[in-house]
């Protein structure tokens, strides 16, 4: 149902709004006055062109574009929605379209291009069903009765028929369900066919497969006898291991002793060779004879005789060192005395010279006051400071002996202090290698004392080794191990043979159990694959069948609903055509199976195109108005100028009948005979002004 048309621009008109309201809307006015341009207004809104028109010629003389809007609510749905659609001239002369088309409801708008041309299939309406039935042109009522293949599949699809022959179709296509079911219930016959095959052999397999499981119980035997007697072996072997591990490491033990005997007495030699080159010889003679405990004393009093010469060596040094420090100090002090001598004679000389008038008067200064000495004085002067040279010279007599004493007992302690080093050097040498020779030694007996306690564990070991392998107690010791290790071989032997069935069991597993388990698992489960498939290609049958049944009946229905419609139809239009014709001319309207209108007129009946104009105008009117009154799909018509052929009478009885009318959900009038509007329930006066 059409609610709002609002036009901008749009050929005649500038700025046009319009409410519909349901029922009849009638709208009125003289020729050229723009009605027919709000039905052009329509037609272009929902199917995006207009027949026989141009776009350029729907945008209005002066103006760059032009707008449609049309706000439509959907009869399936009753959803709003607005058409909106913009023609603009472009600046090369050609036309642009914009088009959207929102649902008011849910504010959901979708873009172009595709509502463009699918307007009308969108809010669920056919185009030719539009074209031909819902908008009848001006001056093509009479096209209504025309036996046209276009006009039968209009009719046919508003009367849903041709929904059932597209099923039918449908049904019946090379790819339609009919033949996917009837390809996939081939393929599941050769399918069948194939795992019939594999079925069929799945008991010969099963056998074989017993068969092949025996001959590996029988290996597996082999190899579970072959470690039951391993691990009794294991069992009588185990301390027979411990023992032999045991025996094994104390001869290792015994040989790397006696290895260490052998080495310290080797290395012994040479160090007693250079010690006999030192030490006296009866030291020497004791040292080569004497045990461990006895060269550690006499190593300890070698190194109390070199700390003690040690000691020694230090007293001289500090002897030494102590008188050359005093005949250093002497020799400083006798420096400084021949030096004081040396200028008191020159002081005597010089006064001396003076007095004897040979040379110019000293300047001496008093010893004790410091003023310079008077010539009186100078006499006494020169006997001081000659008794201050002889003293002087007595001083250093007896410095230059105390010097040489100090001197030659520097000298003295010096050789002392040689000899004394000499002594350490020797008996550290002494001390270094006689503390060798007693670490060798030492070793030496620690591994004598170590291989005899050896060799009573080996005879232990041998004895428990014979117990644990039930040796022959005239077996000698070597023959008891050589018996202990055959059961380590066996062991080993064993192990090997395990090894070599396991792996020839697993070949065996990779090479035939494998593959025939394989074998019978592809047999079983094909046997499962085809017992879950027969119920489908059983499925399938039941499918086609079913499914051509149904083609069947869609065509066989069609004529039975084609029937039902046209009875209806024809029943309603008779009524309509009888009220507006009030019983006279035109007795009977039939509408045939193959959609021929069929009228009677005096007692004949005849084809309703050889009515006159009017008439053919009333017929379609009926057929029209019993469509809309029998098919709900049908929600609005347009109708323009359903006058057209009408004389005065006909038009009262047609607004008499337009009064009346109830069922019709909307219908749109355009005429320009004013009587109409007595039978509107919307009004409408259209005038063309001078803008």
């Amino acid at each position: 149902m059409i609610r709002h048309l609002e036009l901008h621009h749009f050929a005649s008109h500038q700025d046009t709004e319009i409410e519909f309201g349901s029922g009849k809307n009638v709208i009125i006015g003289q020729t050229g006055s723009g009605k027919t341009n709000l039905l052009l207004a329509i037609d272009f809104a929902f199917a995006g062109e207009v027949s026989e028109i141009t776009l350029s010629e729907l945008i209005a003389d002066g103006a760059d574009a032009a707008e449609v809007i049309l706000d439509y609510i959907e009869p399936r749905t009753g959803q709003s929605y607005r058409i909106s659609r913009t023609l603009t001239r472009e600046a090369d002369g050609t036309i642009s379209h914009e088009c959207s088309l929102s649902n008011l409801d849910t504010n959901e708008t979708v873009q172009k291009p595709s509502p463009v041309q699918k307007t009308l299939e969108s809010l669920g309406v056919s185009p030719s069903v539009f074209r031909h039935v819902v908008h009848v042109a001006q001056g093509s009522f009479a096209d209504l009765l025309k036996e046209t293949q276009d006009r039968k599949n209009t009719l046919d699809r508003l009367l849903q028929i041709s929904q059932l022959e597209s099923a039918y179709q449908e049904l019946g296509r090379q790819d339609g369900p009919i033949s996917q079911i009837e390809l996939r219930r081939q393929r599941n016959l050769q399918k069948k066919s194939a795992l019939e095959a594999g079925a069929s052999k799945l008991d010969q397999e099963r056998k074989i497969l017993e068969r092949v499981a025996e001959e590996r119980q029988q290996k597996q035997m082999q190899i579970d006898e072959a470690i039951k007697e391993r691990n009794e072996l294991e069992k009588t072997s185990g301390n027979t291991l411990e023992a032999l591990t045991a025996l094994r490491a104390n001869e290792d033990q015994i040989a790397k002793s006696r290895a260490t005997i052998a080495s310290s007495s080797q290395q012994i030699e040479p160090l007693i060779a250079k010690l006999g080159q030192i030490l006296p010889e009866q030291d020497f003679n004791k040292i080569e004879q004497q045990k461990s405990s006895e060269i550690r004393l006499y190593l300890e009093r070698l190194e109390s005789d070199m700390r003690a010469q040690i000691e020694e060596s230090k007293k001289h040094e500090e002897i030494c060192n102590n008188a050359l420090e005093r005949a250093a100090l002497i020799q400083s002090r006798l420096t400084l005395a021949e030096e004081d001598r040396k200028a008191i004679l020159n002081q005597v000389a010089a006064i001396k010279t003076y007095l004897d008038g040979k040379g110019e008067q000293p300047q001496i200064e008093c010893d004790r006051c410091g003023s310079i000495l008077t010539k009186e004085q100078w006499g006494k002067h020169i006997k001081e400071k000659q008794e201050e040279a002889t003293n002087l010279e007595k001083k250093t007599a007896e410095l230059l002996t105390n010097r040489e004493s100090d001197k030659a007992l520097a000298s003295q302690q010096k050789v002392k202090l040689e000899e004394t080093r000499a002594n350490t050097d020797s008996l550290k040498t002494a001390t270094i290698l006689t503390g060798q020779i007693l670490a060798h030694r030492q070793a030496m007996e620690d591994a004598s004392a170590s291989t005899i306690q050896l060799q009573a564990e080996r005879e232990r070991l041998v004895g428990e080794l014979r117990l644990i392998s039930h040796a022959e107690p005239v077996l000698a010791d070597q023959e008891v191990v050589s018996q202990a290790l055959t059961i380590r071989q066996r062991l080993q032997t064993l192990s090997i043979q395990i090894d070599d069935l396991a792996g020839e069991l697993g070949r065996y597993d990779e090479i035939h159990l494998k593959p025939q388990q394989k074998r019978v698992t592809d047999a079983e489960e094909a046997t499962d694959q085809l017992r879950r498939l027969e119920p489908e290609i059983i499925t399938d049958e039941k499918k086609i069948s079913l499914l051509q049944t149904v083609r069947s009946a869609l065509r066989e229905i069609q004529p039975a609903v084609r029937r039902g419609f046209v009875s209806r139809i024809t029943q309603s239009a008779n009524d309509y055509l009888t009220r507006l014709y009030g019983g006279e001319e035109i007795q009977k309207f039939e509408l045939t199976e193959d959609y021929e209108f069929i009228v009677t007129r005096a007692g004949y009946k005849r084809h309703a195109k050889r009515l006159s104009g009017g008439q053919q105008v009333l017929t379609s009117m009926a057929f029209l108005l019993a469509l809309s009154e029998v098919l709900s799909q049908l929600d609005f018509l347009i109708l323009d100028e359903p006058t057209t052929h009408l004389d005065a009478n006909r038009r009262r009885e047609l607004v008499a009948v337009l009064e009346n009318l109830r069922r019709v959900p909307q219908l749109i009038i355009v005429d320009h005979h004013p009587e109409l509007l007595e039978a509107a329930d919307t009004r409408f006066r259209i005038s063309l002004t001078k803008e």
